[in-house]
C-alpha cells in the first residue's frame, strides 16, 4: 500500500547545528510513522535558509550555543579533512543496508565550477 505522509516543524530558535535538526527530524517521524508500512522514500526539506547573524543582529534569538557552534565547526573539519562521513551522528547508523537511488542525480555542472563543460 502507498501512502504520502509529511509533517512540519519549526526550530524554537534558528540553528546551524545538526544535532538539533536531526532530532527535530525523529520529532517528526514519530508522529508520522505507521508501523506495518514498507517505505520506499523519505526527505527532509530545510526552509527559511538564512545567513548566519553577525553578532550584533541577534536581538531576541540566542542561536547556537558556544559548545554546540564548536561541535560543528571540528565535525566539518575532520570530515573536509579525512572524507564526508568520516564523523556522524549515531543515529545515522553505522551499517546502512541501502543505496541512493543515483540514476537521477543532477550533473554537477549545476554544482561545481569544475563541472562546466569547455567548448573550443
Amino acid at each position: 500500500p502507498h501512502t504520502s505522509l509529511k509533517c512540519s516543524l519549526t526550530l524554537p530558535v534558528p540553528s546551524s547545528d545538526s544535532l538539533t535538526m536531526i532530532k527535530a527530524v525523529h520529532k517528526g517521524l514519530e508522529h508520522i510513522f505507521k508501523p506495518g508500512l514498507e517505505y520506499v522514500k523519505s526527505g527532509v526539506m530545510l526552509n527559511n535558509i538564512m545567513p548566519v547573524p553577525q553578532n550584533g543582529d541577534r536581538l531576541f534569538c540566542d542561536g547556537d550555543s558556544q559548545k554546540s557552534i564548536k561541535l560543528m565547526t571540528i565535525m566539518d573539519k575532520v570530515n573536509r579533512i579525512y572524507g564526508r562521513s568520516t564523523v556522524i551522528s549515531a543515529s545515522e547508523g553505522i551499517k546502512k543496508s541501502w543505496q541512493m537511488k543515483r540514476q537521477y542525480v543532477t550533473s554537477p555542472f549545476t554544482t561545481q565550477w569544475e563541472g562546466i563543460l569547455t567548448v573550443r
